[in-house]
């Protein structure tokens, strides 16, 4: 081990502006103790300092950018768990692998079979130290889809994305797509300077929110916005305290100035892939999922049955004070059959109808 090498990246890494000093100087003396350089298991060093493991990834992933760390993505079995494949950056990866030890070929989960792991960066450590490879017992797996929705990993490894042509299925993700009510008009009447401000108020609640509920913003459309989330809990907990932070926002203003948000949430299996230099999603979820969110309302949220029959979403709900819920049946454009979501808002709401049959009544009316 580089110990000269090794001390002076820890200082670079104290140094930085927004550094956790006494975490640093932890992980720093829990590393000394390390005798080679075996894989660092996130969830495996966090409970040995005590700590969170939200406040541990921010400064293994500074780590790497200082050249203290480098990032392993990690490709398992879904058979037998074993390593396959040990890729240093995410388009080397393919979407398909082949385990020797089973014999069999398979398609990659970006949520199921694809690993994060850290090691001591190739200076500090030459080669032959390298150590185990293989997770301890008991430790849980930080996956490809958990380490894509921290912030700094966004922020940071912006150039970690799949090769064009490439992508990877995922089991279940949370989508989440919101716009604003009569945001045109809003440009006309108030002007753009004006209208662009407050259009940014609306960027600012909404980011802080996604962020502080472990979700990711995937792009800006307009001032449309998707984001993903690992859990309906965290997305449907994020978009209530969001409602609420607008409520306040706009109780200070003339409704003229005042934001009313559009929100649709659906989970389910998609495709990940980049787009515009970006990972991003693609498949028949983000479909239906912006399909939804075209049918609220001001200040509603459309919650497909997918989120809200989920035992903890409807825990986060009951937690509100004055929620109102009805439940809807969708023709969604481009989607088969009926669907089935959920209204979410303070105000009471009208008559459950389906929108299938209002389809249906139009039609007889000659109204298309």
């Amino acid at each position: 081990m580089n110990r000269g090498l090794f001390e002076t990246r820890f200082d670079a890494l104290a140094q930085r502006r927004g550094a956790d000093h006494q975490l640093v100087a932890q992980l720093q003396a829990y590393l000394m103790t390390r005798e080679d350089n075996g894989r660092i298991y996130p969830y495996a060093v966090a409970p040995k300092l005590n700590i969170h493991l939200d406040q541990l990834m921010p400064e293994l992933l500074h780590g790497v950018n200082a050249g203290i760390f480098d990032l392993h993505w990690d490709i398992r079995c879904p058979h037998c768990g074993r390593l396959v494949s040990d890729y240093r950056h995410l388009e080397e990866a393919s979407q398909s692998e082949y385990c020797q030890m089973c014999a069999v070929n398979y398609d990659v989960d970006f949520a199921a079979n694809v690993e994060v792991t850290f090691s001591m960066n190739d200076d500090i450590y030459d080669d032959d130290a390298f150590g185990d490879v293989e997770r301890p017992e008991g430790v849980q797996m930080l996956t490809g889809l958990d380490m894509m929705h921290y912030p700094a990993f966004r922020n940071i490894f912006r150039d970690e994305v799949l090769s064009r042509r490439e992508q990877l299925k995922i089991t279940a993700v949370t989508l989440l797509f919101t716009d604003i009510t009569g945001s045109t008009q809003m440009y006309e009447k108030l002007g753009d300077t004006v209208a662009y401000n407050i259009v940014r108020d609306h960027f600012d609640i909404l980011f802080s929110e996604i962020e502080s509920h472990n979700g990711v913003i995937i792009k800006t459309i307009g001032d449309a916005v998707m984001a993903s989330f690992r859990s309906n809990e965290e997305a449907v907990r994020c978009i209530l305290n969001g409602m609420g932070r607008f409520e306040e926002y706009n109780q200070e203003r003339d409704l003229d100035h005042q934001v009313r948000i559009k929100i649709g949430l659906h989970r389910g299996p998609a495709i990940l892939v980049t787009l515009n230099e970006r990972l991003d999603y693609f498949g028949s979820t983000v479909n239906k999922a912006a399909r939804i969110q075209g049918f609220a309302q001001s200040d509603q949220i459309l919650l497909s049955q997918e989120v809200y029959e989920t035992a903890g979403v409807q825990q986060v709900i009951e937690s509100e004070n004055k929620m109102y819920i009805r439940p809807m049946s969708l023709d969604l454009k481009g989607l088969e059959g009926q669907h089935g979501v959920y209204a979410l808002s303070r105000n009471e709401p009208e008559p459950a109808v389906s929108q299938g049959l209002f389809s249906q009544l139009r039609a007889r009316l000659g109204l298309g």
